[in-house]
């Protein structure tokens, strides 16, 4: 196991980053989400690696679907 390695595994996971009770406080603390508007008949996501599309888009590409946008993916 490399230095940086070991010294990372030597934290215990409650010290690393935000714990989840913080960020679902923040969460809530936000409102309502604003809905998308998409003035397209067709989106076009256009990715280079596979599942790049998912990772990127898929928020979009879900609501462009729900608001019966069609969705083609290259």
């Amino acid at each position: 196991m490399s230095v940086s390695a070991a010294r990372f595994a030597a934290i215990p996971p409650s010290d690393i980053g935000t714990a989840e009770p913080v960020w679902a406080s923040w969460l809530e603390r936000q409102g309502p989400w604003p809905r998308p508007h998409f003035d397209v008949e067709v989106l076009l996501v256009l990715a280079a690696h596979p599942d790049d599309e998912v990772l990127g888009a898929g928020g979009m590409m879900s609501s462009a679907i729900a608001a019966g946008v069609d969705v083609v993916t290259v």
